[in-house]
């Protein structure tokens, strides 16, 4: 799209002109509302609908960005990052089972 004329009332011609629909425009508003319009992308090949996401498909996408991003670490660092994951991954199942015995502990307090 583009802005043919600035002075379109003394010429009778519309001063927003889409070359993609070939339509004109009266004015900077409906300009903007034709090229976000479903018949502007569509000229443009464009599709507006997206594809649902499903939890295997984001857990796949996040599997294979951590696997590409371990790829561009040297031998060192992906050993220091499989460490680092190890030790947190460690840390939390302590953590857990410290709940767990708390829960326990308390539980058996009730029924003495």
């Amino acid at each position: 799209a583009q802005v043919i004329n600035t002075k379109a009332p003394e010429l009778g011609r519309s001063p927003f002109y889409c070359t993609v629909c070939e339509c004109e425009l009266r004015d900077s508003a409906n300009w903007l509302a034709h090229l976000n319009g479903k018949n502007h992308v569509r000229n443009l090949g464009m599709n507006l609908r997206t594809e649902r996401s499903t939890l295997q498909g984001v857990k796949a996408k996040l599997a294979a960005t951590r696997q590409e991003k371990q790829a561009q670490l040297t031998p060192d660092q992906a050993a220091a990052a499989f460490r680092a994951e190890f030790d947190e991954r460690l840390r939390e199942r302590e953590e857990e089972e410290h709940r767990e015995r708390q829960l326990k502990r308390q539980h058996d307090q009730q029924q003495k």
